[in-house]
């Protein structure tokens, strides 16, 4: 991908990465045309939660982003000279555009360059908590970016040891004001999914945290979520403990819920639900109307159908009988002549 918009000389730069990461970066397109024409905030970056981007920070963030992608493709890069202060600036763009391919390749290079160093690992992380990437997911709403985060997870060990998987970005990750995602989700409107989302992740911390996590005012996500009014996330949540705890799967079926079945765990952990009583008699139930409703006709034109042809035959009857028409001979059907005279 060629960037040419507001740069002077003979030399572009260039680039180079998969056809995902130049589809994200290709949207910087439409702000740099908004850059020149908009006098106020739009009313997508007020919707977005979004400060408005100057021309200056547009420029400066494909220059780093440049300069980066530049380092790992040479043959022997080195990303170590890109300080952590570069990385959260690339961070912060990318996550308040739902960039998730992008925010990946960044995860996985600060990863890569960790490795090597204990005590760029432990920078990397708190710049990371510093950002608060989850937290800026979850007030988007941005589902697929919530769950790349939950479920992103980096080898901890070596040979030697034991090697442990370790996910940085879990759903009870505290925040300023002792806010976790948790809280932030319960505290928002139409944010059901989210709050499933967090409550999905691997190690099953937003369950067991729901009721239990206090922020700096000692309030729960349980508490936030009824004090807002939203009843529906604690349900979900209580569904959640309850398939957990009796090993069994709930099933929306209207505004019902129908739990039956068990889990079983094998090599590809598949949940099976094998059918109950309950289940059947739904089905039968969901047929029936089904077949009601599509009969050949339905109630009304029937109806309908049937006035019609009473007013007929009343007709017919009346006609076919000997009315008297003045002093004309009464009418008959069988004196109508027929055919050419």
């Amino acid at each position: 991908m060629q960037v040419e918009n507001g740069f002077k000389g003979n030399n572009f730069p260039v680039i180079i990465a998969d056809s995902t990461i130049c589809q994200e970066v290709r949207a910087l397109e439409t702000e740099f045309e908004e850059v020149g024409t908009r006098d106020v905030i739009s009313e997508d970056q007020i919707q977005d939660n979004r400060q408005p981007s100057s021309r200056e920070d547009l420029l400066h963030f494909l220059n780093e982003l440049g300069w980066l992608f530049q380092r790992m493709n040479t043959p022997a890069h080195c990303s170590m000279e890109f300080s952590c202060l570069r990385f959260k600036f690339l961070f912060t763009f990318s996550v308040e555009r739902d960039w998730s391919a992008l925010i990946k390749m960044l995860l996985d290079t600060l990863a890569e360059r960790s490795l090597k160093f204990d005590a760029l690992a432990q920078e990397s992380l708190e710049m990371l908590m510093e950002i608060q990437l989850l937290n800026r997911a979850v007030k988007r709403k941005c589902r697929k970016m919530v769950d790349l985060l939950l479920n992103y997870s980096v080898i901890r060990g070596d040979a030697a040891e034991v090697a442990s998987k370790m996910y940085i970005f879990p759903p009870n990750s505290i925040g300023p004001g002792g806010l976790t995602p948790l809280h932030l989700a319960a505290s928002a409107q139409d944010s059901k999914d989210m709050v499933n989302a967090l409550t999905n992740d691997p190690q099953e911390i937003g369950l067991d945290c729901w009721n239990s996590i206090l922020d700096d005012n000692g309030h729960s996500p349980y508490m936030y979520a009824s004090q807002r009014n939203n009843h529906s996330y604690n349900q979900l949540v209580a569904r959640k403990l309850a398939n957990r705890k009796n090993n069994q799967v709930s099933i929306d079926v209207g505004n019902t819920g129908i739990e039956g079945g068990t889990a079983k765990t094998g090599c590809s952990r598949a949940l099976e639900v094998s059918s109950c009583a309950q289940c059947a008699l739904a089905e039968r139930t969901h047929n029936k109307r089904i077949a009601r409703s599509r009969g050949l006709l339905a109630r009304p034109y029937v109806h309908s159908m049937l006035a019609i042809a009473a007013v007929c035959v009343c007709v017919c009857l009346f006609f076919r009988g000997s009315p008297q028409i003045g002093t004309v001979a009464p009418f008959k059907w069988e004196n109508l002549d027929f055919g050419p005279k």
